[in-house]
């Protein structure tokens, strides 16, 4: 891990977990990067500038509605695609307990 990563790591609250999962922002397809209790990285192909986001994610086929604040966005692999940090204000209690899952099964590979 580098400097800036560890600097990164030690102001986040709640830790960043990998995961691959088909969703929507704002209407638009794109893939989720990594996720955690307050937040996700997304990528996808989109132009907007908008700081709102209505998600949703794809969770053992069924569609969950999510809202959040788009808190930054970068230019991702290719020009065409970008990447974005959610900050999710509102959610569902399903979205809950998947986190709660996701971070459970982590902590069992360690």
């Amino acid at each position: 891990m580098n400097l800036e990563n560890a600097t990164v790591q030690k102001t986040r609250k709640y830790k960043r977990i990998k995961i691959t999962a088909i969703s929507k922002l704002n209407d638009t397809n794109c893939s989720v990067i990594n996720i955690s209790k307050e937040g996700m990285m997304l990528c996808g192909n989109w132009r907007s500038t908008e700081k709102f986001a209505d998600i949703q994610l794809k969770i053992g086929g069924k569609w969950i509605y999510l809202k959040g604040k788009i808190m930054w966005s970068m230019d991702g692999e290719s020009p065409e695609l970008k990447r974005v940090g959610v900050y999710i204000t509102q959610a569902p209690p399903e979205y809950r307990d998947f986190i709660e899952n996701l971070y459970l099964e982590a902590d069992e590979k360690k």
